[in-house]
Order: C-alpha cells, then sequence, then structure tokens
C-alpha cells in the first residue's frame, strides 16, 4: 500500500504546481495592461482564478491525507473520518454541476478544471473509505489511543484546515449557483433566431458574431441600431418585436456577449472592426445591402458618428436616439463646477477607479457566484428626452432629498446636455423629434416603450 500512497502523493502535488502555474499565467493576464500584440480572448479570468483555488485546495488535501500519521496508531476516529468522506462526495458532486453547467455554457476551460476536480476529490474519497476501514479494523470501539507525540502546532494546523475544508464547500455552493445560473440562462430567456457572420481582424485571424436581420420592405434603407459595447442582440428584443417585420432592420451580438466569439484585448474600440463587419454583413445579405440607416442609441452615437465620417458611402442616415458624444458625463459638471482642467482629470481619474473596482467586484465576485467633430453630409435626426426644470424638480430632485445647491445642479446639466445633443451636430436638413414625458430616459426608448421608438425612427427615414 506505501507505494500507492507515495504515488496519490505525487498526483496531488503535480496537480498542485500544474494549478499553480496556471493561476500565475491568468493573474499575468489580469494585472498586466499592456498584454502586447495578438487576439488574447477576452473572457472573465476571475472565473478561472476561483476554480482554480478550489482545485489546488482539494489537491493539497490530497497530500495531507497521505503526510497524516499512521492511522492505526494515531489517526482519527472513525466517525472523523466518515464525516471528511462526505465532505469529499459533497465536493464531487459540486463540482461535477460546475463541469456540467459550464460545458453547457461553452466554457471548456472551467468544465476542464472542474472534471480535474471531480477526479481528485474521488481519490480523495476512494482514500478516506480505505482509511476508515482500516480504522474499522483497528478499532471497532471508535476510540482514539493516547497521542502524546502530537504537538499543540499540529492541533492548530488541524482546527485550520477544518476551517479552510468549510470556507471552500461555501465557496463551492456559491459557484454552483453562479455557473447554474449561466447555464439556466440559456433556457430562461429563449435563443433569439438569428445567423452567425465572420469577419477578418487581419491576414491571420477572423471573428464570428451573432445578428439577425429581418423584414423585406423596400421603401427605406435598411436599419442598424447601433448601441455601445455593453448591450447586445437581447437588448432590442424590445425593438424587434414592435417593428413586427414591417422593415429592414439589422443588430447584433456585440464581441464578448450573447453567441458571438470573446472580445480580445487589442480590441480598444469598435470602429477597429466595425467597418469589416459591414462589409461582411452586406456580402452575406445582399437584401441588407448598404446604404443604411444607422441608430445611435447612447454611446452607439459615437461608433455610427466615426464610421460615417470614415465611410460616408455606406450611409444613408444618422439617427441619434437620445445620445451624446463620449466623456459628456465629466465635461459637463465641470463647466457646471468650474473646475480647472487639473482638477477635471483627477475627478475623471477618481471616477474611473471607481468603475474599474465596481466593474473588478461584479467580475470577481458577481458573476462568478451568480450574484451583473466633422462635418457629415448626411442626414442627422435626432430623437433626445427633453425635460423640463420642474420635472427635474418632481422627478430627480424630491425623490432624492437634494438640497437646492445639488437640485440646481442637476437642473443646470439637464439643460446642457439637451443644448449639446442638439448643437454639436450638423443636421442637414434632418428632423427634431422632442420626448418630453417624465417616463423618457435611456431605457425608455429601448425597454420600457419601443414602439414609441420605432414609429418615431420610421416616420423620420420616411
Amino acid at each position: 500500500m506505501g507505494s500507492k500512497l507515495k504515488a496519490y502523493t505525487l498526483f496531488g502535488f503535480t496537480l498542485v504546481v500544474t494549478t499553480l502555474a496556471i493561476l500565475g499565467v491568468v493573474t499575468g493576464l489580469i494585472l498586466t495592461e499592456n498584454r502586447g500584440p495578438g487576439p488574447w480572448p477576452q473572457v472573465n479570468h476571475f472565473q478561472t482564478v476561483w476554480y482554480c483555488l478550489v482545485l489546488s485546495f482539494v489537491a493539497i488535501q490530497s497530500i495531507i491525507i497521505q503526510a497524516t500519521p499512521d492511522i492505526i496508531d494515531s489517526g482519527p476516529s472513525k466517525a472523523w473520518i466518515l464525516l471528511d468522506n462526505v465532505y469529499y462526495g459533497f465536493i464531487l458532486v459540486l463540482s461535477l454541476i460546475h463541469c456540467i453547467s459550464w460545458a453547457v455554457f461553452g466554457r471548456a476551460d472551467l468544465a476542464i478544471i472542474s472534471a480535474f476536480t471531480i477526479l481528485l476529490a474521488a481519490s480523495n474519497a476512494f482514500l478516506q473509505s480505505f482509511r476508515f476501514h482500516q480504522a474499522t479494523l483497528a478499532r471497532p470501539d471508535n476510540r482514539l489511543k493516547p497521542d502524546s507525540s502530537r504537538s499543540i502546532v499540529a492541533m492548530v494546523a488541524l482546527g485550520l484546515n477544518s476551517t479552510l475544508k468549510a470556507l471552500f464547500l461555501v465557496i463551492c455552493v456559491l459557484l454552483s449557483l453562479g455557473s447554474i445560473v449561466h447555464s439556466l440562462g440559456l433556457a430562461q430567456y429563449p435563443i433569439i433566431p438569428g445567423k452567425y457572420l465572420t469577419y477578418s481582424l487581419d491576414e491571420a485571424h477572423t471573428q464570428t458574431i451573432y445578428y439577425r436581420c429581418e423584414g423585406n420592405t423596400t421603401d427605406l434603407p435598411p436599419i442598424i441600431f447601433e448601441s455601445d459595447g455593453s448591450h447586445g442582440l437581447g437588448d432590442w428584443l424590445g425593438i424587434l418585436n414592435a417593428m413586427e417585420g414591417r422593415h429592414r432592420i439589422c443588430v447584433w451580438d456585440k464581441p464578448g456577449l450573447g453567441f458571438s466569439d470573446y472580445m480580445r484585448f487589442d480590441q480598444e474600440q469598435p470602429i477597429q472592426f466595425y467597418h469589416e463587419l459591414i462589409q461582411a454583413l452586406a456580402r452575406q445579405e445582399p437584401e441588407f445591402a448598404p446604404p443604411y440607416a444607422f441608430v445611435g442609441w447612447g454611446g452607439g452615437l459615437n461608433v455610427i458618428y466615426q464610421y460615417a465620417l470614415d465611410h460616408p458611402e455606406n450611409v444613408h442616415s444618422l439617427i441619434n436616439l437620445d445620445g451624446a458624444l463620449e466623456g459628456v458625463e465629466f465635461r459637463l459638471p465641470a463647466i457646471i463646477n468650474n473646475l480647472t482642467e487639473t482638477q477635471a482629470q483627477e475627478q475623471f481619474e477618481a471616477d474611473m477607479r471607481g468603475r474599474f473596482q465596481t466593474f473588478s467586484l461584479i467580475n470577481g465576485l458577481g458573476i462568478p457566484f451568480g450574484l451583473v467633430q466633422f462635418f457629415i453630409s448626411k442626414q442627422v435626426h435626432i430623437i433626445l428626452t427633453h425635460q423640463s426644470e420642474e420635472q427635474v424638480d418632481t422627478l430627480v430632485c424630491q425623490p432624492r432629498n437634494l438640497t437646492l445647491e445639488a437640485c440646481q445642479f442637476e437642473k443646470d446639466y439637464n439643460r446642457m446636455i439637451y443644448e449639446e445633443k442638439l448643437a454639436y451636430f450638423p443636421q442637414n436638413g434632418g428632423h427634431t423629434v422632442e420626448c418630453t414625458m417624465d417616463e423618457c430616459n435611456l431605457g425608455f426608448y429601448v425597454f420600457t416603450n419601443s414602439s414609441y421608438t420605432v414609429q418615431t425612427v420610421l416616420d423620420l427615414l420616411q
């Protein structure tokens, strides 16, 4: 049996070293800003870290099992061994849930790590079963023989290990919740029928996105709804339903969202791949050929604005759906508060640090645990929110109990962002539609009242 124990110890040690190497690589990817050129897939590496930590801990337990004193002379009682065996049974079942869930979701790396954890937990359970059998033969009365050689340090280490076991069991339960949430998401939210579109990033690499184009009328140009990188095809479901096939429309999952390939670290701006995407779409869907009417919702305005500058031949017209140029949320407060350039930059950096910390917290805990200026010659139409100072007072100041100074800031900001949205883009004969209802905001146009948006867009394009 001694050779078998040595083999198990070597197996556990190998897994520990391998896992630590994986952790080192993943940590380097997370912490290193300059990843160099090349298509590094951008995934949530915090999930990989958590699963590697679980695998490492179970592997360390395999070594501890072999390193404990002889079971007959000074080992634990039968009850303790049985409890330990049940523990590894729980780890095995939870890891099986992880493996199946991530295989369904499509994260092969997490499924493979979970499969290794299953194998190691099973081997640990086998070893503990053997220990239980030995204990039964040696101590039928389940009494522990006195052990004068066991030091206080050893007892403290045993207590610490037991505490860590409990902690990692809780972590495994939480990871199970996160993996189930991801896999069941595919069942809870039916897949919107669509197609896959592949385009070139460079001579050696391609990227595939998931998109949907529907409608067959030709009286108006095809409409492409565009958002920033945090919104995918699912966010346009209300628009698709409200359109009811009345007109040609295309929406798509951004890289890293939905069923599109992961975004790559060298894709800093959508405009880097946007033209290749549009060209591939025109080839694959000839009935949806350019020129297109682009609708920029919120941050999507920056994408279509830049594209209209670079490739006006593919643009019929632009519709600004309550969007503003990037950075307006920092620029206007600096003007209102009379900040110097240095103060404005410090405020911007502080806000970015806060956003990054929040994003890291969501990625590191929330997701794994399941707890989310140039002239344009085309017509530019504008759909924007315009609320009076009385509405700001009623909808913002009173519910939040703002001071007079804070309320005045909100009113000034509301007025200035409205003026900027109107003044920044030359409309070239385009029309302006102001939404003055209390409900009007970015969410209203896409989620709350998609029918309003669809009808307004079609009216503007007539």
